[in-house]
């Protein structure tokens, strides 16, 4: 992970304290740089490559993290300005924060999914979802993802199966006020509910799919809208995971 979507996972970084600041800069070294000692001049590149305001006295808050009890960095014996983790710190950033493998794989599905969108509206949707799936705000991701996968299901009605969508319409829906679409913005007059049923009923997608649609837009619905749901970060891996591979992914644009 580069720096940069490193320190895009950390929510306000830019607001914390210079010391939290300082720890996480240890954490991506050991973590992600691969580098178990590291140098007050390694932290210091860290910060200007994220094009970062360096830390006043970052000498000085490297020796207060050695200090602290319980101390966060060891210093190195013969190599000064030198440190590395404390075990303890170690595997409390690994308990707290090191992404499990579910996590690497949403994360990865959605990062190579971004440059095979060429309609702007949905890699913006997508961007949008990554971002908040990495700093946790699960209920945005839910959302996000959903308005991917279901606005790339609006286009493929439009764009190729617009005939068989319009012959299906009043049939499924015999009391719709529209009867007939010719656009994208016509498909936001119906439910999604009621968008899904007539593209069943069309074969646009099939049962299973229509299943899977079904069962995530009521996750979306609760994710939406004001309650006391708790969603879990292995919940939410699911819900992307499942609405990626299994609805929009088979839908070819």
């Amino acid at each position: 992970m580069n720096i940069h979507d490193y320190l895009d996972s950390i929510p306000n970084f830019d607001r914390l304290d210079p010391t939290s600041q300082v720890k996480w800069m240890c954490w991506y070294l050991t973590r992600h740089g691969n580098r178990v000692i590291f140098s007050v001049d390694d932290l210091v590149t860290c910060f200007v490559s994220a094009d970062c305001p360096t830390p006043q006295h970052l000498p000085s808050i490297c020796v207060g993290l050695v200090r602290m009890n319980p101390p966060f960095l060891l210093g190195q014996d013969g190599i000064p300005g030198s440190y590395k983790l404390t075990r303890l710190a170690r595997q409390d950033y690994e308990a707290k924060y090191d992404p499990k493998p579910s996590t690497i794989v949403v994360d990865k599905q959605l990062t190579d999914l971004l440059p095979k969108l060429t309609d702007a509206e949905e890699r913006g949707y997508l961007e949008e979802a990554l971002a908040c799936f990495r700093i946790k705000a699960y209920r945005a991701a839910i959302v996000m993802t959903w308005n991917v996968a279901y606005g790339h299901l609006c286009k493929v009605i439009i764009n190729k199966k617009l005939a068989e969508f319009n012959q299906t319409l009043p049939r499924r829906l015999p009391n719709a006020n529209r009867t007939v679409i010719t656009k994208q913005e016509d498909l936001a007059e119906f439910k999604e509910f009621d968008v899904l049923a007539v593209a069943r009923s069309a074969d646009i997608i099939d049962k299973n799919a229509h299943k899977i649609w079904m069962h995530r837009l009521e996750d979306r619905n609760m994710a939406a809208h004001p309650n006391k749901v708790i969603f879990k970060q292995l919940e939410v891996e699911a819900f992307i995971h499942n609405l990626i591979e299994n609805c929009f992914l088979p839908l070819k644009p």
